[in-house]
């Protein structure tokens, strides 16, 4: 089987260094955009946990992009052996003949999808005008949704908070070494009330952001909870805001930002407005300028395999 894989299959390998020096986020967003203009996927989930840990695999398939199958594995102490927390790959097939086109780093696929998916969202949903922006947390996916706003809106704020001061201002400094101004803040109810952009890119088990701390017009964006034990939103938040998602599949069950809520009968999944199939397509989006809106960043392979065929179509052109 190995010699009839690797003799009918011409397949490329696709690292993080091919686009480290330009990461395109807003193509990555409108190739998004447009890959929910297509035929609805099928997909495929597989979540393992034990001590903390945590392997999540995903499929996706939809016609006229093809097929991707992504495994990652998440340990979160592995920082403190200076060893990233997040490892993993993913094939993407062709749509015509099956073969495997490209075997993609993980890392890559996974820094432009969440990232993307989050300021696709924020475009569709937040105020044109919105520029004081807060991002909670300070690791990889942290500052690269500080870059992806940096270039989605015109920021005249940007603040970080993480429970580590020090991790925060590493990455304060590597953010001024691009070019990038922020500002680290303590304060988080301050900050929150201050912000009309909001990002969370923590592994929080217990809310951060509160309801109550929220100012009108504000969107939130919520990409840190991944699992229905994390959240970093209360239930208030949720029950008196508009919610939308990026996937039901990958949300509604499967992240605590809405798992508790919902078991907690201060939200129905019926509430939601809509995903990126809706918003996108224009049926539903924000009501009113007074509104918060929340956007549940939970990824799915069916963005994947949409970032994955981009960077794919993309690296041929290079």
């Amino acid at each position: 089987m190995t010699s009839d894989i690797n003799s009918n299959n011409d397949f490329v390998t696709i690292k993080m260094s091919d686009f480290d020096k330009a990461i395109p986020w807003l193509e990555a967003a409108n190739a998004i955009a447009n890959g929910h203009l297509l035929a609805k996927p099928k997909l495929g989930d597989i979540l393992l946990e034990e001590d903390g840990c945590s392997w999540l695999t995903r499929s996706a398939r939809i016609k006229g992009l093809g097929m991707l199958t992504k495994t990652a594995s998440v340990y979160p102490d592995n920082p403190a052996k200076k060893l990233p927390s997040i490892h993993g790959g993913a094939m993407l097939f062709s749509d015509k003949t099956g073969a495997i086109e490209a075997i993609i780093d993980n890392v890559i696929v996974t820094r432009l999808k969440t990232a993307a998916d989050s300021i696709l969202g924020a475009k569709l949903l937040a105020l044109p005008d919105a520029s004081k922006l807060l991002v909670l947390g300070a690791g990889v996916v942290a500052g690269d949704l500080i870059r992806a706003y940096n270039q989605q809106f015109d920021l005249e704020k940007i603040n970080i908070w993480n429970r580590s001061g020090l991790r925060a201002q590493k990455l304060q400094e590597t953010l001024k070494a691009e070019g990038i101004k922020t500002r680290v803040v303590k304060d988080l109810p301050s900050a929150v009330a201050d912000a009309n952009l909001i990002c969370t890119a923590t592994m929080s088990r217990e809310p951060l952001v509160l309801a109550e701390w929220i100012s009108e017009g504000t969107h939130v964006d919520l990409v840190g909870s991944f699992t229905p034990n994390m959240r970093e939103s209360d239930d208030a938040l949720i029950s008196t805001s508009q919610v939308f998602v990026d996937c039901r599949l990958t949300t509604e069950e499967q992240t605590g930002d809405l798992f508790f809520p919902i078991q907690n009968k201060n939200f129905s999944a019926k509430r939601i407005k809509g995903s990126l199939y809706d918003l996108c397509s224009g049926k539903v989006g924000r009501e009113g300028k007074e509104a918060v809106t929340v956007f549940k960043n939970g990824g799915g392979g069916h963005i994947d395999l949409m970032v994955s065929r981009f960077l794919f179509e993309k690296f041929k052109k290079k």
